[in-house]
C-alpha cells in the first residue's frame, strides 16, 4: 500500500471496451496501493463534484474520449479537478478531455500519435514532450507509445505522493493558521519608546 492513496475515492472514467488495458492495469495498481475506486460513465449518469474524489484517471480510445470531452458534467468535473490542482491522470487519445477543459496551455503534455490531437493540443497552448509518461505537477499524461504497465505504475506512485504531500499542507495549515502572532517580535516593537534616551 502507497500512504498517499490508502482509503482515497479515485474516479475513473474507461470506456466499456475489454482491450483497455490502460485502464484495467491502472485500477488494478491504485487498488493494490489501498484506493477505492469510483468508475464513471459517460454521457455521465449522475451529479459530478470533484470535492468527492482525490484523483482522476481519464482513459479510452478516439472516439470515447471524444465523446467524454463533449459532456458537459465530465469536462466540468475536469474544470475542477483543474481549478483545485488535483491529481489526474490522462491515458492516450483521453488528454483531449484536458484540452476541451481548457487545461492544456501552458502545460507539458506526453505526445500523442494521432496528428490532429497534436496539433489540437499545440493550438490550444500546450508543449508536447517526447516522452511515454510525462508529469507536469499534478497532470499525468502517457502517449499512445506508453506501456500500460508504466502508465499504471506511474499514476499511482505520483497520486501517492501528490495526495500525501496535499495533506502534509492542509495538517500544516491547520497547525498554523496565517491567523498566528509572529513567534517573536522586532526589538523596536518590545522597547519602551521613553528608554531610549
Amino acid at each position: 500500500m502507497l500512504r498517499g492513496l490508502q482509503g482515497r475515492s479515485i474516479a475513473v472514467l474507461a470506456d466499456d471496451s475489454s482491450d483497455n488495458e490502460g485502464a484495467t492495469r491502472v485500477v488494478k495498481a491504485l487498488e493494490q496501493a489501498g484506493a477505492v475506486i469510483h468508475r464513471l460513465t459517460c454521457p455521465a449518469e449522475q451529479d459530478l463534484h470533484a470535492g468527492r474524489y482525490a484523483a482522476i484517471v481519464l482513459t479510452g480510445d478516439a472516439e470515447s474520449s471524444e465523446r467524454a470531452a463533449g459532456d458537459r458534467r465530465l469536462a466540468q468535473l475536469v474544470r475542477e479537478f483543474l481549478a483545485s490542482d488535483k491529481p489526474i491522470a490522462a491515458l492516450g487519445d483521453a488528454v483531449r478531455i484536458i484540452a476541451r477543459a481548457g487545461g492544456a496551455a501552458g502545460r507539458m503534455l506526453s505526445t500523442p500519435a494521432d496528428a490532429s490531437l497534436k496539433a489540437s493540443l499545440e493550438g490550444a497552448g500546450a508543449t508536447l514532450v517526447d516522452e511515454p509518461v510525462h508529469v507536469d505537477q499534478s497532470l499525468v499524461t502517457a502517449g499512445d507509445s506508453a506501456r500500460a504497465s508504466d502508465f499504471a505504475e506511474r499514476v499511482a506512485r505520483e497520486f501517492a505522493d501528490l495526495l500525501e504531500d496535499h495533506e502534509l499542507d492542509e495538517m500544516s495549515d491547520l497547525s498554523f493558521p496565517a491567523s498566528d502572532p509572529p513567534a517573536s517580535s522586532p526589538p523596536s516593537i518590545s522597547r519602551d519608546p521613553d528608554a531610549r534616551a
